[in-house]
């Protein structure tokens, strides 16, 4: 520290020497301010500010006792606590001639005060099933730093420790502000903690779920329809594909006070539109059921049917259309003369089969772990049904992969 300067002035020679430091982010700093020179009287006097705010000035020690292997304050260093920096501003230290005529400032050491200061993105406006990310960063002398959600956050929302943010709202959360607070944590003895606040804005959603059925051909069958909204709608209409056309006569029954009228109309062979207004002075909101969607299955072959909304609309009760829809899918089991089989895995890895056919019928339930030797069907099972569908439990899983069919014998 003595043998060699950061910078030497004479001042008999010219001004003070001036030291600005540049870039800081905005919060509060202790700076530490090293400087005398190799005789006794070659100290320093430091004036430091920062923008309009002088913070006064400090001088190491004139005299004897500064070569020391204990420094202490005043007498090797000065400390300038608590110095306030703005956005954009700067720290502005005057070195000073001391009794020598000499500037001298051998170090200079710069801390942010107190606990973590964070620094956070801008508050965001999302829509419903879009991911946010917002990366928070904490500075601190006393580092690593960890960072937690305060017990505010909605639900599905994350922070990494080391400051990313992740939430993906769901249509639940349509129509809302959340105030998200982050805490940052220091490592020193004592952990110092601060938080900040930023909003997530969700933007307005309207959902429209289809249930689902299972019926044979040449049968009717209905599935219930259901709505949830954070905005008040006069009116709605979206269309269901029927790829296959395994339906015919589509029909629409509200089942809704609100609503005024129900209509399903044929767009063409595969695709049935759907209408539905309200009355007067009156809005759809909430969570609430339309009503149900029935139609006749044609004969044909057994297959799972899906029944998904599409080509949505809507309008709010201010005339204004409605932009953020979302359809939850339904589907119909279509039984015909073949069976069809569904696996599932339980939580506990227990497998299950749910078996759909007609009653009476009895089925060979194979299985087989290689589906390119044809030969390697084993029968594991025989059912009779006795109604359209049965659920078989397997046990726990013993194989990796593992192939499931059903037969007539």
């Amino acid at each position: 520290m003595y043998a060699s300067y950061l910078f030497t002035y004479n001042a008999n020679y010219g001004n003070d020497l001036n030291v600005a430091i540049t870039n800081l982010i905005e919060g509060a700093y202790d700076v530490y301010l090293y400087g005398h020179g190799n005789e006794d009287n070659q100290n320093s006097v430091f004036e430091l500010s920062a923008s309009s705010v002088n913070y006064g000035g400090e001088a190491t020690t004139n005299g004897s006792g500064w070569l020391s292997p204990v420094w202490q304050e005043g007498v090797q260093y000065v400390e300038f606590t608590n110095v306030v920096v703005l956005t954009g501003q700067t720290i502005n230290i005057i070195v000073e001639s001391g009794a020598s005529g000499y500037a001298v400032i051998s170090g200079l050491q710069i801390y942010t005060a107190g606990p973590p200061l964070i620094i956070s993105g801008s508050n965001q406006i999302v829509n419903v099933n879009q991911q946010v990310i917002i990366t928070n960063y904490a500075y601190s002398p006393h580092g690593p730093i960890s960072f937690t959600l305060a017990s505010n956050a909605p639900v599905g929302a994350t922070i990494s420790t080391n400051g990313v943010f992740s939430w993906t709202p769901t249509c639940a959360e349509g129509s809302t502000t959340n105030l998200i607070t982050v805490w940052a944590t220091d490592s020193s003895t004592l952990p110092l903690s601060n938080s900040m606040t930023f909003a997530v804005t969700v933007g307005e959603c309207v959902e429209i779920s289809i249930g689902s059925s299972y019926q044979q051909v040449g049968q009717s069958t209905c599935v219930p329809v259901n709505l949830f909204t954070t905005i008040p709608l006069t009116n709605l209409n979206f269309t269901l594909a029927d790829p296959s056309g395994h339906f015919d006569n589509w029909n629409i029954t509200a089942e809704n006070s609100v609503i005024s009228s129900a209509t399903a109309q044929m767009i063409d062979p595969l695709h049935e539109l759907f209408t539905l207004g309200v009355q007067s002075g009156h809005a759809l909101q909430g969570s609430t059921s339309l009503g149900t969607i029935c139609m006749d299955i044609l004969p044909g072959p057994s297959a799972f049917e899906p029944l998904l909304p599409s080509n949505m609309g809507a309008a709010a009760s201010d005339n204004s259309p409605v932009t953020n829809l979302f359809g939850q899918m339904g589907r119909v089991v279509v039984i015909g003369p073949q069976s069809l089989l569904e696996a599932s895995l339980n939580t506990n890895a227990s497998r299950t089969l749910t078996l759909y056919g007609n009653p009476g019928v009895n089925y060979d339930l194979l299985s087989t772990t290689n589906l390119t030797d044809g030969s390697s069907w084993t029968t594991v099972g025989n059912v009779t049904l006795t109604d359209l569908f049965e659920v078989i439990s397997l046990g726990g899983a013993t194989n990796p992969m593992q192939f499931f069919k059903a037969v007539q014998p």
